[in-house]
């Protein structure tokens, strides 16, 4: 078995103080809690939709927004009608 020793040298001991420092430094973790008044608004219709070449069907969603923090599944529009044309109204 052999026994292998290191040395330190005096430039890596200088640099153990001001590496261990910032690593202290860097490892402290402050924290800051912001309360953020978000207004309740009236639900408003969104469309949402993915638009293809003529190869495949698009697909639009019609749905309502909801606050930010609610804990609701998104409420989604039936019977709702979109027409998609072109600049020349096509």
């Amino acid at each position: 078995m052999h026994i292998i020793k290191k040395t330190i040298s005096a430039e890596q001991k200088r640099l153990v103080i001001p590496i261990s420092i910032l690593v202290l430094f860097l490892s402290i973790q402050c924290e800051r809690v912001i309360d953020v008044d978000l207004n309740n608004v009236e639900p408003r219709i969104v469309i949402e939709g993915a638009l293809y070449s003529d190869l495949l069907p698009s697909q639009i969603q019609l749905s309502y927004t909801s606050d930010f923090f609610s804990s609701t599944e998104t409420i989604v529009v039936t019977g709702g009608s979109v027409q998609i044309v072109d600049e020349a109204g096509k």
